[in-house]
C-alpha cells in the first residue's frame, strides 16, 4: 500500500489565514507584479498553510506573464523576485524519530504515533510528507515554532518483512511551485530546496502478525452460569466463568448484543476472559480470577464468586446482578470486602472492562458535560466529580436516522453505588498488560480497541468489618432528546440528561430550564444559552434532587432559537425523609456538601468518617424550614493533604 501523508507546519496560527489574502490589484484594478509579490509575502509572513491560496497566486502570476510578456525584463520586478526567493532559502532539517514502546502489529500498527522532533529554522511555512509504499500512515499534531518542529505519524499497518517497514520523509515550502516559476521566468538560480535528515526511516520494532486477542483466546472460558432480567423490550444479561470472570450483554426488541467483549450470546465471538478484576491488599496486587473460589447463583438471579486472599484474612465476594428497568439495560457490579483478620487492612479494587459498543469496538467515548470537546478518541482520565457518567457515542449513527440501539453507559452515582476514585478510557491491548498502575497516554488511541478502567483506591477496612464497592453498568436507548434517570428514589436523587444535535445548516441558540410540578428541585447547574454550529451536539448529564414524597413530574424546557419545547417526565415512589443526599466524590482541597431532610425540628451535626471508621471532621448543620419539614445543610472542608478514597457521612443530634 503506497501512502503519502502531508504534515503542515506554519509560523503562525491558522486563524490568521482569512486575513492573509490581499486583493493583489493595482490602483487601476489590474493584478500587477508588485502587488502579486506583496500577496505572496503576506502569505509567508502570516504563515499560511492553505495550499489553495498558493495555487491561486501561482495561477495569477502565470496569467500575468502571458498577458504582459515584458515583465521579466524589468529590473525592479527582477529584484522583487530575487528578494522573495531569498525569503525561502535552502535548509537542512535534522529530525529524530522516536517509536512508542508498544507492540507493532501487521494489522493495526502502533496504537501510539511515532514522534518526530528536530530543528528546521525556516522563515516560511513548509509541508512535510511521509511516504511509504508498504505502510499505512496518518500524520497529525504538527507544531512548528522558533525553528523547532514536532510532529506525529500514526503507523496503522506493518509488513512481516522488517526491511520493508520504511518511511520516506520529504519537505518543501508551500510556495515551492511559485518559487520554481519565478526562478524560471527571471532566469534566477533555484535555491529553495529543503533537505530532511534522515530522509528515510526504518521501523526498529519487530512486527507481529498476532492480533491483540490472540493470547486472550487461548485462555477464554465458557460461561459456568448466566442470568438475565427483562422489562418490556429491554433485557439485561450477565455470564460468569468458573474462575469468576464475567461479561455483560443486553437485548432490545429481540436483538441481542454485547456490552463487554465475548459475552456468550451467539452474535459475536464468545469467550470470557478479557475483562478482569484486581484486588490490592496492603500494597500487594492479586488478580481475582487467579484466586481459588466457586461460582454460584442465588435465588435473586445474582451471579456470585467468593474467594479468600491467602493469609491476609480478606475475603472478596463479587456479585453481578442483572436488573429490570424502564427504558434501560441495567447491571450492578459489586464487591463485598470482608476483613476476617485481627488487624486493619488496606484494600482497593481495580476493574478493567473490555467494552464493546453493541456491535462495534471502535467508537469514541463521551463525557456528557456540555463541553463541545467531550468526545474522546484517545486515552483520558477523570473523576466522577468531573462527570457523573460516561457512555459511548457512535458518531456515524448520530448523523443518520437509522433505528436507534441502546448506548453503553456507566452511571457513577446512585443508590448503594460507590463512585470510583478514578476512571480512565484506555487502549485495551496496552491496558491488559497492567494489573494496577496504568499510565494514561493522550496520544494513544482507544477507538481501535477500547477499555475502561475504574479504580477504588485502597482504603482501610477495620478488623471484623465489611465494605461494599458497587457500580452500575448498562445501556440506554439514545433518543437524542432530554431524559431523566432516577438514581435513588429513597432520597429523590435524579440524573438530568440533556441532548440536542444541530442537524441544520445554520447556527442555533440553545437554552434549558428545569422544574418540578410538585416538590422542591435542587439543581444548581448553569444552563444558560449555548450556541451550536451545524453538526455540533450538546450533551450534559448532571445530578439533582427532588424534595417530595410520592409522585411528581419533572419538566425540562428546551428553548431553540427562541422557541420553547417541553419534555415531561413522571417520577413515582419518591421519598425524602431522613435521607442524605450523596455527592459523587470527596476530593482534597474542596468542599463536600451535606444535605439532610427531616420533618422534626432538631439541632443536628454531621460527622465525616474515613473508610476505616475514623472521624475526620464534625460540623453543625444549618436548619431551614421547608414544606413538610426542615432541610439541614453544611459543608465539610476537605484538607488539601487528605488521601483520596471512600468516606461516609453520619448525621447525629
Amino acid at each position: 500500500m503506497r501512502t503519502r501523508s502531508r504534515m503542515q507546519a506554519g509560523l503562525f496560527l491558522l486563524v490568521w489565514i482569512s486575513t492573509a489574502c490581499g486583493t493583489g490589484q493595482s490602483k487601476d484594478g489590474k493584478k500587477d507584479f508588485p502587488s502579486l509579490i506583496a500577496r505572496g509575502e503576506e502569505l509567508r509572513a502570516k504563515g499560511s498553510t492553505e495550499s489553495a491560496l498558493y495555487a491561486a497566486l501561482l495561477s495569477d502570476f502565470q496569467e500575468l506573464f502571458k498577458r504582459e510578456s515584458d515583465i521579466t525584463s524589468n529590473a525592479a520586478n527582477k529584484k522583487l523576485a530575487e528578494d522573495f526567493l531569498a525569503q525561502h532559502p535552502p535548509l537542512s532539517c535534522n529530525l529524530t524519530v522516536s517509536e512508542p514502546s508498544e507492540t507493532l502489529r501487521t494489522v493495526g500498527g502502533f496504537t501510539t504515533p511515532l514522534l518526530i522532533s528536530g530543528d528546521c529554522p525556516a522563515k516560511a511555512p513548509f509541508v512535510l510528507e511521509a511516504d511509504s509504499k508498504d505502510l499505512a500512515l496518518a500524520p497529525e499534531n504538527v507544531v512548528f515554532s522558533g525553528g523547532k518542529i514536532t510532529a506525529e505519524i500514526r503507523v496503522n499497518s506493518a509488513t512481516t518483512e522488517p526491511a520493508k517497514n520504511r518511511i520516506r520523509i520529504t519537505s518543501q515550502y508551500y510556495a515551492a511551485e511559485l518559487l520554481a516559476e519565478l526562478a524560471r521566468r527571471f532566469a534566477l538560480p533555484q535555491k529553495s530546496e529543503l533537505t530532511i535528515n534522515p530522509a528515510e526511516y526504518t521501523l526498529r520494532t519487530q512486527p507481529t502478525t498476532r492480533d491483540a486477542y490472540a493470547d486472550a483466546h487461548l485462555k477464554f472460558r465458557k460461561a459456568a452460569l448466566s442470568s438475565s432480567a427483562k422489562n418490556g423490550d429491554f433485557g439485561s444479561e450477565v455470564a460468569l466463568s468458573a474462575n469468576g470472570q464475567f461479561t455483560v450483554g443486553g437485548e432490545y426488541a429481540g436483538k441481542k448484543f454485547d456490552l463487554l467483549y465475548g459475552h456468550p450470546n451467539g452474535t459475536l465471538p464468545d469467550g470470557i476472559g478479557t475483562t478482569f478484576t484486581t484486588v490490592r491488599v496492603d500494597g500487594t496486587d492479586y488478580r481475582f480470577e487467579k484466586l481459588r473460589g466457586k461460582p454460584f447463583k442465588n435465588e435473586a438471579g445474582q451471579l456470585l464468586y467468593e474467594a479468600a486472599i491467602g493469609r491476609t484474612g480478606i475475603t472478596i465476594r463479587q456479585i453481578i446482578s442483572p436488573e429490570s428497568a424502564d427504558n434501560r439495560i441495567k447491571t450492578r457490579i459489586a464487591y463485598e470486602i470482608k476483613n476476617r483478620s485481627g488487624k486493619r487492612r488496606s484494600v482497593g479494587i481495580r476493574l478493567l472492562l473490555d467494552t464493546w459498543a453493541g456491535a462495534n469496538d471502535g467508537v469514541p467515548f463521551l463525557l456528557p458535560t456540555g463541553d463541545m470537546t467531550q468526545l474522546y478518541r484517545s486515552e483520558v482520565e477523570f473523576t466522577p466529580t468531573a462527570s457523573a457518567m460516561w457512555q459511548i457515542f457512535d458518531v456515524d449513527r448520530a448523523k443518520g436516522s437509522a433505528s436507534k440501539e441502546p448506548a453503553l453507559q456507566n452511571i457513577l452515582i446512585g443508590k448503594d453505588i460507590v463512585p470510583p476514585d478514578r476512571v480512565a478510557f484506555a487502549n485495551w491491548p496496552e491496558a491488559i498488560k497492567s494489573v494496577w498502575d496504568y499510565a494514561i497516554n493522550s496520544a494513544r488511541r482507544v477507538t481501535g480497541d477500547s477499555a475502561v478502567i475504574l479504580w477504588w483506591n485502597p482504603a482501610e477496612v477495620a478488623a471484623g468489618k465489611t465494605q461494599i464497592i458497587a457500580t452500575e453498568f448498562g445501556a440506554y436507548l439514545q433518543k437524542r432528546e432530554p431524559a431523566v434517570f432516577i438514581t435513588n428514589a429513597d432520597t429523590g436523587e435524579i440524573l438530568i440528561y440533556l441532548w440536542h444535535q444541530n442537524g441544520s445548516d445554520a447556527m442555533q441558540k440553545l437554552a434549558y430550564t428545569v422544574r418540578a410540578e410538585k416538590g422542591d428541585l435542587l439543581f444548581k447547574v448553569d444552563l444558560s444559552e449555548t450556541t451550536l454550529a451545524p453538526g455540533q451536539t450538546f450533551i450534559k448529564a448532571s445530578p439533582g434532587q427532588i424534595l417530595f414524597e410520592g409522585g411528581t413530574t419533572l419538566i425540562i424546557t428546551e428553548t431553540l432559537n427562541g422557541q420553547p419545547k417541553e419534555y415531561k417526565f413522571p417520577l413515582a415512589n419518591l421519598k425524602k425523609w431522613k435521607k442524605l443526599m450523596r455527592t459523587p466524590l470527596a476530593e482534597p482541597a474542596k468542599a463536600y456538601p451535606v444535605s439532610y431532610f427531616d420533618e422534626r425540628d432538631m439541632q443536628l451535626r454531621a460527622r465525616l468518617r474515613s473508610a476505616g471508621g475514623e472521624t475526620l471532621q464534625t460540623i453543625p448543620l444549618e436548619k431551614t424550614a421547608i414544606d413538610g419539614g426542615f432541610e439541614y445543610k453544611g459543608n465539610f472542608e476537605i484538607p488539601a493533604d487528605a488521601p483520596a478514597g471512600r468516606y461516609t457521612v453520619e448525621v447525629v443530634r
